[in-house]
């Protein structure tokens, strides 16, 4: 069984992460053996990762930085955020 009946109060998250990729890597692969497609497309990756984006609208430059709190570098006019470092500095 992946998932155990149990909580426990401050429990590794990390292996919860392995067990919702390792869950939804099976029911892919499930729908893909019985329909020959998947409504889902699961990946072994992390769910915090680099994320992408242009600020098109310059009014919210300021308050999406604000948000950023620094966790951003800028390249080629494009943001680069580490999702992982902002998710983490958010829940400190």
């Amino acid at each position: 069984m992946i998932f155990e009946n149990s909580v426990n109060v401050g429990e590794d998250f990390s292996e919860l992460d392995g067990k919702v990729k390792t869950s939804l890597l099976l029911i892919e692969k499930d729908f893909l053996l019985k329909f020959g497609f998947s409504p889902i497309v699961a990946r072994p990756r992390d769910l915090f990762t680099i994320g992408w984006f242009k600020i098109v609208n310059e009014k919210d430059k300021e308050e999406i930085i604000t948000i950023l709190k620094g966790n951003f570098s800028v390249e080629n006019g494009l943001y680069k955020v580490d999702l992982k470092k902002l998710w983490t500095n958010l829940r400190t």
